[in-house]
């Protein structure tokens, strides 16, 4: 039996700050993290992808077409069909990007 391969994501779970975490590579060790059949997301000017399970589809002020999550979301790199790590930079931008500002830490759910 071949050793599973593991990735380094940023994990976003509602009202929790964004984390670091070392998952599964594969599908179906993706899939065990979350209750519903899961989602993909492909960003192609960052080369990664969204997982998530639960979302809704919202129209934003511009009348487009919005995917809003409702629950957790994994935050992985995409190369050569393969869900891999981020980056270092990569990981340290969508750190930053789902936390919230210094003066809304206290609004964070234990």
């Amino acid at each position: 039996m071949g050793k599973t391969r593991r990735m380094k994501v940023v994990w976003v779970e509602d009202g929790k700050p964004p984390q670091l975490k070392t998952v599964g590579a594969e599908l179906c060790d993706l899939q065990s993290l979350f209750d519903n059949e899961l989602r993909v997301h492909y960003s192609t000017s960052d080369s990664i992808a969204l997982i998530f399970d639960k979302h809704i589809n919202a129209i934003n002020e511009d009348g487009k077409n919005t995917l809003v999550f409702t629950g957790a979301v994994i935050i992985c790199g995409f190369s050569r069909n393969r869900f891999c790590s981020l980056t270092q930079a990569q990981q340290e931008k969508y750190l930053k990007q789902f936390s919230l500002p210094e003066n809304c830490k206290k609004c964070w759910r234990t």
